[in-house]
């Protein structure tokens, strides 16, 4: 059985003097990401992604100074530290939005989105959605629009590095958990959507056909 381990926490709970500390505790490349970031709030996002999934790998058993984080492509992937042009037999993927941050680690595949509730006007692009979701989507029903975005979200980041845009694929949930209805392979993406707390949501996708088990740290 595969494993999936979903790790969050709220960045408000943290100050300055944390961040300082923090800082000095996360990947030389993270903390080049880190300097870049001009505003505070972005700053301490950015250095608690990777804090969680430290203290995520910590949690599942990984021996420190086992993996490397590489920050060489658009998805953060983890390497063998004896090794470092072999990739880690662990998957991880971050997200951010109002007062969450969001790790996840899984032994597949994994894409993780969390979202604000109150971001309804931004879902109903055309440039989110296909034809098909538009049709089956109620405009006033933001709990539904939140849970397809961050779904379509999390595969976006899961299927990394297939091309896909938001658009592309389309998703329809009377067919959950695998609810991709225009791909070959939509039986192997696992997606599912709970609240964090009562302003926002939280989607995961996992690429794998095999049960796993899921454990949530908030």
């Amino acid at each position: 059985m595969g494993m999936v381990s979903v790790y969050g926490c709220k960045s408000s709970i943290y100050n300055e003097e944390d961040l300082s500390w923090i800082e000095k505790r996360i990947s030389p490349q993270r903390r080049e990401i880190f300097a870049r970031r001009k505003n505070p709030t972005d700053k301490l996002r950015c250095a608690l992604a990777e804090m969680l999934l430290w203290h995520g790998l910590s949690d599942i058993g990984v021996a420190p100074g086992e993996f490397l984080v590489s920050y060489e492509t658009e998805k953060p992937h983890l390497l063998c530290a004896d090794d470092p042009q072999t990739e880690a037999p662990l998957s991880f993927s971050y997200s951010h939005s109002g007062d969450w941050v969001i790790c996840g680690i899984a032994d597949a595949p994994i894409g993780v989105d969390v979202q604000q509730k109150n971001r309804r006007g931004v879902l109903i692009s055309s440039h989110v959605f296909s034809e098909g979701e538009l049709m089956r989507l109620d405009p006033e029903d933001e709990e539904t629009f939140l849970r397809y975005w961050t779904c379509k979200e999390s595969f976006i980041k899961c299927a990394y590095p297939a091309q896909e845009n938001l658009r592309s694929v389309e998703l329809d949930f009377s067919q959950s958990p695998y609810p991709i209805t225009n791909r070959a392979d939509a039986d192997a993406f696992y997606f599912e959507t709970f609240g964090v707390d009562e302003t926002h949501a939280l989607s995961y996708c996992v690429h794998t056909p095999e049960p796993f088990a899921l454990r949530v740290v908030l």
